[in-house]
């Protein structure tokens, strides 16, 4: 990680009005990213932007998250890459996001009553 420009003094700001940090991941341990966010300085609102690229990877690392967080599982897949940006403040965030793949099939899960178990909805 590195950061730029940590201020909070007036004179600063007003050469360089943004925080810069850059960032290269592993994503879960496995998945190389990399990345800058951009936090500005001035205004109300909280203001920020996001980009970045996490390179190629199988798509099944996703598990991971996908089954106990948004109730899916990757079946088969490579992910190609995937392309982020966005812009936002406190109230929301808007952008791109595009993942490019391949053979990538999914299951959407639902939850039964035995407490823990997951079964794939049909």
């Amino acid at each position: 990680m590195h950061i730029t420009n940590i201020t909070n003094v007036d004179s600063a700001i007003d050469k360089h009005n943004a925080t810069t940090v850059s960032f290269n991941t592993n994503l879960l341990g496995e998945i190389p990213g990399k990345g800058q966010f951009i936090f500005y300085l001035t205004g109300n609102g909280g203001n920020f932007a996001v980009k970045g690229h996490i390179s190629g990877f199988d798509a099944l690392e996703l598990n991971k998250v996908a089954v106990p967080m948004a109730l899916m599982r990757v079946n088969t897949g490579t992910v190609n890459g995937i392309d982020f940006n966005f812009k936002g403040n406190d109230s929301g965030a808007k952008g791109d996001f595009v993942m490019n793949y391949d053979n990538l099939k999914v299951d959407v899960l639902s939850k039964i009553k035995i407490p823990g178990k997951l079964r794939r909805r049909v």
